[in-house]
Formats: structure tokens, C-alpha cells, sequence
């Protein structure tokens, strides 16, 4: 059995606290050829200059529970900056597929007007599908959250459910498609209202 004065408490202690094999004290008794409750008595005597007030066990809890938060913070951080990685990617990408699809909107306006200035007709279907500018507009207006994109969105559907084409909206359809915007998509009803003969409807 070792002489308690060569006994090197603070390496015990370290291998028990920070010992990432998380000894026991049985084990530890045995490491190094001490008694199991002279060893356990050591532990638990906070009044000891080298356990600092605390138990080992208490000191061993503290360091995991360091060590973890350690852990995590490194995780937040990369998953961090693996979000910015992807955000910028993706930015990157709705930008080219933005410079794209209004080079290409451009050209069919350009189309459509010469067709208009030359008294030719122009067919957009053939050039462009309201339903895919739809989903265009609703891929903006999820990226975006603007109000004016969610607007737009709603009246491209109302078009493409009534199958026409921008320009061949009457005030009467442009009309309805404003209410039904500003009435969340509820369409106007009109109602005759009878009169009975005390004057009552």
C-alpha cells in the first residue's frame, strides 16, 4: 500500500476529473495500490486545499458539462457559417435564374410591341405560360416576403384561371381581380334584392 505522504493526489484527481476513460474509484484504487476509502475520503473532503471546495465528482461534472458546451458552441458555429455558405449559393443562383428569365420577359415585351406596332398578332402563349410566370413570381415572393410580389401572384392566378392574357383584360376584369386582392382572393357576388310590399327586403 502507498505511503499517503507520496501519494499524488493531484494526479489522481486529474485522472478522475478530466480522464476521458472516466475512471471509477475502484479502478483508481487499484491504479495506484490505494485504499478504496482512503481514496473515497480524499474525494470527498472539500475542506482540502486541492479539491477547491468541491468534490470530484462535482469537479468531474463541471468539466463535462464544460466540455459539452464547448461541443455545441463549435457545432452552432459551423453550422453557422455552413448556412452562410448556402445562403450564398443560393442567392447567387436566384440571381442568375432572375437575369435570365428578365432577359428572356424582356425579349417577348420587345416581340409583342413590335407585333402591336406592326398590326401583326402575337400569341404570349406560344412565347411564355401565365401559370409558369406564376411560379416565378411565387419563388420571388418566398424569397423576398414582399407584399407587392404576394399581390401580383395572386392576380397571375386569377388570369390563368380565366385563361386570358394580360392584354386582354377588361376594366371590368381588372376590376374584380383588385377586390378579390384586396379581399383575399373573395370573389364579388352580386345579389338582386326583392322587395316586399311593406317595403322590406
Amino acid at each position: 500500500m502507498s505511503n499517503y505522504k507520496e501519494i499524488n493526489w493531484d494526479k489522481i484527481r486529474g485522472d478522475y476529473v478530466l480522464g476521458t476513460d472516466y475512471p471509477s474509484f475502484d479502478e483508481l484504487s487499484k491504479r495506484y495500490n490505494i485504499s478504496k476509502p482512503l481514496l473515497i475520503a480524499k474525494a470527498n473532503d472539500i475542506s482540502d486545499p486541492i479539491n477547491k471546495g468541491k468534490t470530484w465528482i462535482e469537479q468531474r461534472q463541471s468539466h463535462i458539462d464544460r466540455k459539452q458546451q464547448i461541443q455545441e458552441d463549435v457545432a452552432i458555429t459551423e453550422a453557422k457559417a455552413a448556412v452562410k455558405t448556402f445562403v450564398k449559393v443560393l442567392n447567387n443562383i436566384g440571381l442568375k435564374a432572375f437575369k435570365v428569365i428578365n432577359r428572356q420577359l424582356d425579349q417577348i415585351d420587345k416581340d409583342q410591341q413590335e407585333a402591336i406596332n406592326n398590326n401583326k398578332p402575337f400569341n404570349l402563349n406560344k412565347h411564355v405560360k401565365i401559370s409558369d410566370i406564376t411560379k416565378i413570381v411565387e419563388v420571388l415572393h418566398k424569397i423576398s416576403g414582399a407584399e407587392g410580389s404576394h399581390e401580383m401572384l395572386l392576380k397571375l392566378e386569377i388570369i390563368g384561371q380565366q385563361k386570358k392574357n394580360l392584354q386582354d383584360l377588361s376594366d371590368e376584369d381588372l376590376q374584380e381581380i383588385d377586390y378579390q386582392v384586396s379581399h383575399g382572393g373573395v370573389k364579388m357576388i352580386d345579389v338582386d334584392l326583392e322587395t316586399t310590399e311593406n317595403g322590406s327586403t
